[in-house]
């Protein structure tokens, strides 16, 4: 794709990670250079690669974002095809108005639900599709069983919106096991492998796209066919370079021109040159786009005719030079103010929770293989002890946004909901202080469906949570196309909750480890519990491996997200925290996963906080610390006032000059699940003295656990040796215990109604995930 990039007289540094689909400009120590890079030829998640006809191929690629009504992206076959079923008889698109004047089809690659063997609850009609746009019916179509190839005329002006909302309705959903197709409990329609609004001249939809090439040589190109095109983001306010090189036509297209305009910034597309391919080369062409987000640079490769098609088949190629394109990043002036008592607009806020993140994945926590993350810390403090409030995600991400233990927000078990009567949470507080606050998850638990998503103008659940393969890189997309839309003035208040690590562990290349011992599916920390795997080294080292390269992609996927937000002009304004609900446990104490036990692997959680204008950047920060104390830091910058006591505190390095160590806190109490016992465990810290409580007679496997479990993490960071009963140690921590649960009795009895979570397709993801029975 087209590479943006900064002139090589402000480039201070370039941070290149090698074979990775990644180039970031930097300068070193705490300076910026006054440009930014982003180079979308290796990213093409940050484009719109069909322009004219906008597509999905549920792989990440593609112009359109599924938004609500779709199940995790799946897999199947040889080769292998993504795919994702449509669920509840309703299944909402969101894309760019295609850029052409021709009539649009809307075409798909879908298959109803297969009905088995016709029990009584199978629908006795065809599955029928209908396409319904601001509420009115467009078109449909009746689907016949297997692969379908459904192509519905649509009124010339039905896209006109930018984005314009698409919904798909279905005549019926069953769930596959009231129809003899085994256990599972979604009510699925029908299942789409690709689809697309393409001209209705064109004969093969699924050709009909811009393509990102390498040749032979390991030179890159852009080809884009006669008909299609591309966008690219433009950041608001800031001057582009277009500088082409060798520009040539693949076959024939008599008479196509290629097109550039600037489009989608609230006002019609402003043309900004036209001419043929040959005229192309070597062009050069100043780009002002303005001061709103929005705006982006399309590039159209078309010869329009009154039937709205093209004369011939020709593709317009582009060689892709470090010369082809380049956006100026100055930085903003009157941005943010980073003064906490400052009278300025507040900064933007950019919280990026990782799932199942351990602490020493990360390079600052002594992993390997996590450069960007590496260069953030450049610009960031570093917490190097942080503590989660539980080990699995429901309460710990609760915690995360409220501010308060679980015992206050009431959320402990997959069965429980987040109540609006609980503390306000982060959103709420950040809404009401004029903020855009967008919410974009790819876990069903970090969802609506479990009330994480009080307090949002905006959240969307792109759910990945039981899929094959987890990528982070449509969070992107939709955090994207809402930052485009955005009102320059308004602060934002981003979440984005990833779970690349989550086990099944996947990583891509260049981040396989190749093939372990034993087969591919095997390795699931579900697995190596059942089955007692794990004993051959070999076995527990290549599963390490595994998330390792886990961990690695997930450092990609934030390097491209900070490059983002670079781009955008929003770094330097805002506040960036990075950070993981709960870590991940192999084979430490016995056992693999998370969720039913309180060591250090499962609480011990990266945490990084990049303050505007990346003040006290390179910072370390040894002091034990609570990802509690996210909210009453935000609150502080942003000059938010809480509406009650918060049980975390301000990570400002000047207020953590001062002050003796605190006690912090975590539990987990899961239900039995279908293989695991239920257990109930309660731990304490203060600096390196730590206690574990077990209310339960029973550790996860069912086996006897004795009640108290003390450790000095200072002469014991791996807990394999507690200390004896006697130890004037166990007895202060007992004391102390015995102090906290005096204090938080009477907090327990003010927490709020709980309130039963009834979305059925949720619980049953999480009976499938081993949290609940």
């Amino acid at each position: 794709m087209t590479p943006l990039r900064s002139s090589p007289a402000d480039l201070r540094r370039l941070l290149v990670l090698a074979a990775l689909p990644l180039a970031l400009a930097a300068c070193g120590g705490q300076e910026r250079s006054t440009s930014e890079l982003l180079d979308p030829r290796f990213d093409p998640q940050l484009l719109a690669l069909d322009a004219a006809g906008p597509a999905c191929r549920f792989d990440g690629t593609g112009s359109i974002l599924r938004v609500d009504g779709w199940a995790r992206t799946e897999t199947a076959g040889d080769p292998v095809f993504p795919f994702a079923w449509a669920v509840d008889g309703r299944a909402v698109l969101e894309l760019p108005s295609p850029a052409t004047d021709a009539p649009v089809d809307f075409w798909a690659d879908v298959m109803p639900l297969a009905l088995g063997n016709g029990t009584d609850q199978a629908p006795q009609s065809p599955q029928e599709i209908s396409v319904w746009v601001a509420g009115e019916e467009l078109g449909s179509a009746v689907l016949e069983e297997g692969w379908n190839e459904v192509r519905i005329p649509l009124p010339a002006e039905a896209l006109d919106a930018d984005p314009v909302a698409v919904e798909l309705r279905f005549a019926w959903a069953v769930r596959p096991q009231d129809v003899g197709l085994g256990p599972d409990n979604r009510r699925l329609s029908a299942s789409f492998r690709h689809l697309a609004f393409v001209p209705r001249w064109v004969e093969s939809p699924a050709d009909f796209r811009a393509r990102l090439g390498e040749s032979f040589l390991g030179d890159r190109y852009l080809e884009i066919p006669a008909g299609a095109g591309v966008e690219i983001p433009l950041a608001a306010g800031r001057p582009a370079a277009l500088s082409l090189g060798e520009v040539r036509v693949d076959g024939r297209c008599t008479g196509c021109r290629l097109q550039l305009a600037l489009v989608g910034n609230g006002d019609d597309p402003k043309d900004l040159w036209s001419g043929t391919a040959e005229d192309a080369g070597g062009l050069e062409l100043q780009i002002e786009p303005p001061a709103v987000h929005g705006s982006r640079l399309r590039w159209a490769w078309a010869q329009g005719r009154g039937d709205g098609g093209t004369a011939g088949d020709g593709a317009l190629r582009l060689d892709l030079g470090d010369d082809f394109l380049s956006i100026e990043a100055p930085p903003s002036e009157g941005g943010a103010d980073p003064n906490p008592q400052g009278g300025g607009r507040p900064p933007h806020v950019f919280v990026y929770l990782i799932d199942t993140l351990r602490a020493d994945a990360f390079e600052p926590w002594g992993g390997e293989g996590t450069p960007a993350v590496a260069d953030l810390a450049r610009d960031s403090v570093t917490y190097v002890d942080a503590w989660t409030s539980s080990s699995w995600t429901l309460p710990a991400t609760a915690s995360v946004l409220t501010g308060v233990y679980p015992d206050r927000h009431g959320v402990m078990t997959g069965e429980i909901r987040l109540s609006d009567k609980a503390p306000p949470s982060l959103a709420t507080l950040l809404t009401d202080r004029g903020y855009r606050t967008l919410g974009l998850s790819q876990s069903v638990v970090a969802s609506g469906r479990f009330g994480i998503d009080t307090g949002f103008s905006e959240f969307l659940l792109q759910d990945q949570l039981n899929g094959e393969m987890l990528r982070s890189q449509r969070l992107r997309r939709l955090l994207l196309t809402r930052l485009l839309g955005a009102d320059a003035e308004q602060p934002i208040f981003g979440y984005l909750h990833s779970v690349d690590p989550h086990d099944p562990y996947v990583p891509t290349p260049p981040f396989d480890p190749g093939d372990g011992n034993l087969p591919a599916e095997k390795y699931r920390a579900l697995t190596f519990q059942l089955e007692g795997l794990g004993e051959d080294p070999r076995e527990l080292r290549h599963l390490k491996r595994l998330y390792a390269g886990e961990a690695s992609y997930t450092d990609l996927e934030l390097g491209r997200f900070i490059a983002m937000l670079r781009f955008l002009g929003l770094y330097d304004d805002s506040i960036v925290i990075v950070l993981s609900d709960h870590g991940e446990e192999f084979r430490e104490h016995g056992g693999y996963g998370h969720g039913r036990t309180l060591y250090e692997e499962q609480l011990r959680v990266p945490l990084m906080i990049k303050y505007p204008d990346s003040q006290w950047g390179g910072t370390r920060i040894e002091r034990a610390v609570s990802t509690l104390d996210i909210v009453p830091t935000i609150l502080r910058l942003t000059q938010t006032a809480p509406r009650v006591a918060l049980d975390g505190l301000s990570l400002l390095p000047p207020d953590l000059e001062s002050g003796a160590p605190r006690i912090l806190y975590s539990e987990v109490s899961p239900k039995p699940s279908e293989h695991l016992a239920a257990v109930d465990y309660r731990a304490l810290r203060l600096d390196q003295l730590k206690c574990i409580q077990s209310l339960g007679e029973v550790d996860q496997q069912g086996d006897p656990v004795a009640e108290w479990q003390v450790f000095d993490l200072a002469e014991d960071p791996g807990e394999q040796n507690p200390l004896s009963a006697d130890d004037p140690r166990t007895e202060r921590c007992l004391r102390l215990f015995d102090r906290w649960n005096v204090q938080r009795e009477e907090i327990a009895s003010k927490a709020p109604e709980m309130l039963p979570a009834t979305d059925q397709e949720a619980l049953d993801q999480l009976r499938a995930l081993g949290y609940i029975q």
